[in-house]
């Protein structure tokens, strides 16, 4: 999530925001990486490239629909692994 985004993020009511972000959900998840904040959502294993095809179309969905007016053309989308330990005390 870059600056720009952010200043959207911050005009868009907490309660839709909570709608799309949702800690067990199906939606969106923020996620901090290298003090970096990402938006993304959990894939399945394994997964092939048409499973991320569908998943980037629907991450911009989900973004469109939070914030229309964002300059999304100009945007691209990371792909990266994410470790999660439930109910692991590391």
């Amino acid at each position: 999530m870059n600056s720009l985004y952010r200043k959207f993020l911050l005009s868009v009511e907490q309660p839709l925001i909570d709608i799309y972000f949702q800690p067990n959900g199906n939606y969106l998840k923020e996620v901090t990486f290298q003090n970096e904040c990402y938006f993304g959502c959990h894939l399945p294993s394994p997964t092939d490239i048409s499973q991320l095809e569908l998943l980037e179309l629907h991450i911009f969905s989900l973004l469109k629909r939070l914030i229309p007016n964002y300059p999304y053309d100009s945007s691209s989308l990371v792909l990266f692994p994410v470790v999660e330990f439930l109910n692991e005390k590391v």
